[in-house]
């Protein structure tokens, strides 16, 4: 927090403008937004929001509306900004900003690349950091590794039932296939209620079936039967898996490769294992995938993660709350979230600077750069929050063999269609 500090103050903050921290648990941080703004607390001045789920705290009329307040920063942000982080923040409505993007996460593949190297691949000269591996190869070479390491898994995720999953392991595997919840990406944030709910289409299917085959088996009736794709690779815990506890048994040196995001988990695992060991690639895509939909069965479909900075608009200090905004969106800003903890700078000029590229992250740069090209963003409608638990819920039962593929994207199609119609 002194770094910061010193940056924002070197970038234009007044030296009489004093910034204190307020720590939230993490797992609490939106019901606490929750309880302060919705009794118009002027405290805490501005507020560190996830761009999953800053829709309704738009729609309620919590936050400052910064095209209206600051249109100069507005017109920067969307003019020199990754679109998808800066879009996340906004009235999808009216177009209206409602905060500057602090970072955005993208996800990637972390795999031991000593062992790869190894067991005699050659990351490096095939380009796996930016042109990945297709999902066939990504098992079979996993399958091989682990062999020959003797490691406990292959490779490791999320699979509980939390939005996480939702937002995230679940949108870039369907994704990945050509799959996706509403269709193309412009249905994502609606028109709620007057949108094709398109979750039981074969790709979505088929993307749980390889699920099933990695878990389970080929003698899993519902695993997808192609001997292309290993099988056994991935441990059943999953389905109670979610941040820490599915990145540990990476960190331990008991995994293969672990899908996480870039930010401070890919800092744990330098610490871990240090940038000679650690390896970073886009995540794997299917080949031959059935891509009706822009932008899908392709190398690094990761889902668009972060977080921005958001005004109270309860605030008695908004002035002193919006000159800290505009210290926030500083080059040497980002630089420093970087270094400091791995922030993926949500601005392209910045994220392809040298200045990051010689930081202790800057190896797994080029994986950020392609994958940003190909993010997917969660659909974080005004009802996302009704709607994530139903899809987890029914993902989590097929990663736990307790439905097949279709019924539970049958169920939660039918649940997403009485979400949509009741809010429509």
């Amino acid at each position: 927090m002194d770094a910061y500090k010193e940056t924002l103050h070197n970038n234009g903050l007044s030296d009489d403008i004093d910034i204190e921290f307020i720590e939230v648990p993490f797992d609490r941080t939106r019901s606490q937004y929750q309880r302060w703004l919705s009794s118009e607390r002027s405290d805490p001045d501005i507020i560190d929001i996830d761009t999953g789920w800053a829709a309704p705290f738009i729609a309620r009329d919590y936050l400052l509306n910064l095209s209206e307040e600051m249109p100069d920063l507005v017109d920067q942000i969307e003019n020199e900004f990754f679109n998808p982080v800066v879009r996340a923040l906004q009235d999808f409505e009216t177009g209206d900003q409602f905060g500057v993007p602090r970072y955005f996460d993208i996800a990637g593949m972390m795999y031991r690349k000593d062992w790869a190297e190894e067991a005699g691949y050659s990351p490096a000269e095939n380009n796996w950091q930016t042109e990945g591996l297709t999902w066939k190869e990504m098992s079979q070479v996993t399958k091989d590794i682990q062999e020959q390491q003797g490691a406990q898994h292959g490779f490791t995720t999320q699979g509980n039932v939390s939005q996480t999953l939702a937002c995230c392991p679940f949108n870039e595997q369907m994704t990945s296939w050509g799959g996706a919840y509403f269709g193309g990406r412009e249905n994502l944030y609606g028109p709620v209620g007057d949108r094709p709910i398109t979750v039981t289409e074969e790709p979505v299917i088929q993307s749980l079936k390889m699920m099933r085959r990695f878990i389970y088996g080929a003698d899993d009736d519902q695993a997808i039967q192609d001997s292309g794709f290993a099988e056994n690779i991935t441990p059943s815990d999953i389905a109670g898996w979610q941040y820490q506890g599915s990145l540990n048994p990476f960190l331990d040196g008991n995994a293969v490769m672990h899908r996480n995001w870039g930010s401070g988990f890919l800092s744990d695992a330098v610490d871990a294992h240090g940038t000679d060991k650690l390896g970073y690639m886009v995540l794997p895509y299917a080949e031959n995938a059935g891509t009706q939909y822009d932008k899908t069965g392709i190398a690094g479909n990761s889902a668009l993660g972060g977080w921005s900075y958001a005004v109270n608009k309860f605030s008695d200090n908004i002035e002193n709350a919006k000159e800290v905004i505009r210290a926030a969106v500083s080059d040497e800003f980002y630089v420093t979230q970087f270094e400091q903890n791995g922030d993926v700078p949500p601005k392209p000029s910045v994220l392809d600077s040298n200045v990051v590229k010689e930081t202790s992250f800057g190896p797994y740069v080029d994986t950020f750069i392609k994958s940003a090209e190909n993010v997917i963003p969660r659909p974080a409608s005004r009802v996302w929050l009704q709607e994530w638990e139903s899809i987890s819920q029914n993902v989590n039962a097929v990663y736990r063999q307790e439905k097949t593929p279709e019924t539970a994207m049958q169920d939660c199609s039918s649940e997403l269609e009485s979400i949509e119609q009741e809010y429509a």
